[in-house]
């Protein structure tokens, strides 16, 4: 069985985050833009939240349309991008593996601005991976923000990469 590497605050605070709602006020832009010196990230990767917002949008209408249903919560998502990084197919996973895939997801997403880098695969395939550098403590709103900035940009490199668009 997959073993977690260390859990960390954020990744503790995900399920949490699944629950709140982007804003764009200019309060949370401000802070937010005021410490992105924190984060080490991809130079293509947007973090301004009204732009966040209408990339997120974009792949919800994709999950819409490839699947026939509108997430309503990260959850779903980051499972996809889990089941991907698995490589293993479509498969029954039990509760304590949808967290596994929630795990691999969100330290695949983290990778592209150096928080997490793969270790390698364990005798069953999956992925683990090392903390490499601490996640910045922001509030809830710019957690998500971070996380769906870097979703965004597993699906403009990992999925729509091979499309027109």
């Amino acid at each position: 069985m997959y073993a977690f590497v260390q859990l960390n605050a954020f990744y503790k605070l995900l399920l949490g985050l699944l629950v709140f709602k982007i804003t764009t006020s200019t309060a949370i832009n401000h802070f937010f833009v005021a410490n992105l010196h924190l984060i080490k990230f991809t130079p293509f990767m947007e973090f301004e939240p009204s732009l966040v917002k209408e990339e997120w949008e974009m792949i919800l209408d994709f999950f819409e349309n490839s699947f026939g249903k509108r997430p309503t919560e990260m959850e779903p998502i980051l499972l996809l991008i889990g089941v991907q990084e698995l490589g293993q197919g479509h498969a029954h996973f039990t509760k304590e593996q949808k967290q596994d895939l929630l795990h691999i997801a969100t330290c695949k997403v983290l990778s592209y601005s150096d928080f997490y880098r793969l270790e390698g695969l364990d005798e069953e395939g999956w992925p683990h991976w090392e903390n490499v550098q601490g996640i910045p403590s922001l509030p809830l709103k710019e957690q998500e923000i971070l996380l769906k900035a870097h979703i965004i940009h597993y699906f403009k490199t990992e999925v729509f990469a091979n499309e027109d668009h």
